[in-house]
């Protein structure tokens, strides 16, 4: 018997369309990737040039084990190009507004999120109920009233919310 009989032919031949259609898919998988990130590397530089705070997907590890990114990629700023932001922290020294609540729309992945501070209020709902991923939200010192509570669970009823009313 000839080798050839018993192995079948692998070879693949490929028309300058086949590369064409499979060189264009890569590219728009990889400017997808791209542009996801750099929406999120713009958040988080607004959010820290507020003062704020972000968790990453690494962060949130169990048993608070070492990061797995080599520093040149935390110091280059490129961690945003393979984790996710999980978390959010604007806490009272934060130059945060209402209207600055928008940027969080940018970080679909949120699943916790600290706000503080009598700048947020019942007109914050619609800014937090677009965050699909959020399952703890801790609001302190804030104006939320009963009624916006209210509005606010039932717009995002898979989060727990912690209400720690401000001080009067």
């Amino acid at each position: 018997m000839k080798r050839s009989n018993l192995l079948p032919n692998f070879r693949v031949r490929l028309s300058l369309r086949t590369l064409f259609v499979l060189l264009s898919t890569v590219c728009i998988v990889l400017g997808w990737w791209v542009t996801a990130a750099r929406r999120q590397s713009d958040a988080v530089d607004f959010i820290f040039r507020r003062n704020g705070s972000v968790a990453y997907t690494f962060n949130r590890r169990p048993n608070n084990r070492p990061p797995p990114p080599p520093a040149w990629m935390m110091q280059r700023g490129t961690c945003d190009y393979f984790f996710r932001v999980v978390g959010v922290g604007l806490l009272d020294d934060a130059n945060f507004t209402q209207s600055d609540l928008k940027v969080l729309r940018e970080l679909p992945y949120i699943a916790e999120l600290t706000l503080e501070g009598s700048h947020f209020s019942d007109e914050s709902i619609e800014d937090l109920a677009c965050l699909e991923n959020l399952r703890s939200l801790d609001l302190m010192n804030t104006t939320f009233t009963n009624a916006g509570l209210t509005r606010l669970k039932q717009s995002i009823p898979q989060c727990s919310i912690s209400h720690y009313p401000a001080l009067e």
